[in-house]
């Protein structure tokens, strides 16, 4: 068995610290306006309900849940955030063998069947309001100063492109000034640019931000995402070239919920 670690995936390249986080820092030190006068209602969050052990989202928890955790943890095709928040079965923090064996159990119907909970996209702190204390939060997420638990490290990236990084930092903070609301927008699938064309200019984009050098808007992160697979990686940068190319169509235009902002 392995042994428990916490979730801790690889270190993330991202854009160095923003101006808005050293002024989320300023105001920790200084302790600048009260962070409850910056909370939102919660009905202007995205929130996102997960079947805890239905690792595939198939409606069910099953043997192949089992086994996408398991070869995640030996190393193997590496889970989504989402994932790891819906595999965190005992919601310990961690996704171990531990949750392996219980999801094993659930499956075979030995274990009662795990509750579904409801995350709300930017709060990480645990009492259901955004304010800046989740922004400070997750700028510790960044920085490595905490570790985020699976659940955490899921509603932090709040522009959806799979890590956690000063883009995410920055959309929280708007979030908790009430400057980024929930809106349901149409994305056209490969337009990472917006223009409404699918070109090398959009190929350019997807590489930019695989190096590191580039971060997504969350209208971004979901045209980018291609293959819809959660996860925005090489393949969704070769399937746009393809489209560009005009060796394949677009998936087509969605319709996603993201945080809206200027």
């Amino acid at each position: 068995m392995n042994q428990r670690t916490r979730v801790n995936p690889k270190k993330q390249n991202h854009i160095g610290v923003s101006i808005v986080s050293i002024i989320i820092l300023l105001a920790m030190v200084f302790s600048f306006t009260p962070v409850s006068s910056f909370a939102s209602s919660p009905t202007q969050y995205i929130t996102i309900t997960i079947q805890l052990g239905d690792v595939n989202f198939d409606g069910t928890i099953n043997v192949s849940d089992v086994n996408a955790v398991n070869l995640h943890l030996q190393n193997g095709p590496p889970l989504t955030l989402k994932q790891l928040a819906a595999a965190d079965v005992n919601q310990d923090g961690i996704v171990d063998d531990l949750d392996v064996e219980l999801l094993y159990l659930i499956a075979r119907k030995l274990a009662p069947t795990p509750p579904v909970i409801t995350i709300i996209l930017g709060e990480v702190t645990g009492d259901s309001v955004i304010n800046v204390s989740d922004a400070t939060l997750t700028l510790q997420f960044v920085t490595g100063q905490k570790i985020p638990t699976p659940r955490q490290k899921f509603a932090a990236d709040v522009n959806g492109d799979g890590k956690v990084d000063s883009k995410d930092v920055d959309i929280v903070y708007l979030i908790a000034r009430g400057l980024a609301t929930p809106q349901t927008v149409f994305i056209l699938l490969g337009d990472v640019t917006g223009d409404l064309r699918i070109n090398v200019s959009d190929v350019n984009m997807v590489e930019q931000f695989l190096n590191g050098n580039y971060a997504f808007s969350p209208q971004q992160a979901a045209a980018a995402d291609v293959n819809r697979d959660g996860k925005i990686n090489l393949a969704d940068r070769d399937y746009i070239y393809e489209i560009a190319r005009g060796l394949k169509n677009s998936p087509g235009i969605i319709m996603v919920t993201v945080y809206v902002y200027l």
